[in-house]
């Protein structure tokens, strides 16, 4: 079982929240992010409503994770790419994600029986649209409990204590001086 990035709720979050989040996960492999994961990031890209930096690194990433599925193997890898995205609700499959796997289908390059294994998952999906994301618009602040609330009495302060004195300086024997002067120098 390989270890996989997955971010909850990605849907459901605010812009702020997901900018934390993505970081991550966008610089990741395909192979190393959970499918749920890759199809949000892919859903939130296709928002017109993100901030531009958002924006630009989420149509990046999606351009990276097309090329990685073209340059995925024909064979094993390829079924179970099919298999892990299959397994997933229809509503969670983004247009850019069928579009992809379109794509896929009809490239020249893919073996018969790995392009009709997309042809099979497109079937699966079809007819059911996406599900809408819809970004929340701030990120909700914590509320302060009555019974948490801060004392509104007068604070008194503790006393301090007594500063130290410092220890006065040694006095300068002149003698004492002298004799360095001349034994040192």
């Amino acid at each position: 079982m390989r270890r996989r990035l997955h971010l909850d709720d990605l849907r459901t979050s605010d812009a702020s929240t997901i900018q934390v989040l993505y970081g991550d996960a966008l610089g990741r492999p395909l192979g190393q992010l959970a499918p749920a994961t890759l199809l949000d990031l892919l859903a939130i890209s296709e928002l017109d409503d993100l901030p531009k930096p958002m924006k630009r690194d989420l149509a990046a990433f999606a351009e990276r994770i097309s090329r990685a599925v073209a340059d995925l193997p024909d064979g094993p890898t390829w079924d179970e790419f099919i298999a892990e995205y299959g397994a997933e609700s229809p509503t969670r499959v983004p247009t850019t994600f069928r579009l992809l796997i379109d794509r896929e289908s009809t490239r020249e390059a893919r073996s018969p029986t790995s392009r009709q294994g997309a042809v099979d998952l497109l079937s699966t999906w079809a007819g059911i649209e996406p599900q809408e994301v819809v970004l929340r618009a701030k990120a909700t602040t914590p509320t302060v409990r009555a019974d948490t609330a801060p004392p509104t009495g007068k604070r008194t302060r503790k006393p301090r204590k007594a500063a130290r004195r410092a220890a006065p300086k040694p006095e300068v024997d002149p003698d004492r001086q002298e004799w360095i002067k001349k034994v040192g120098l």
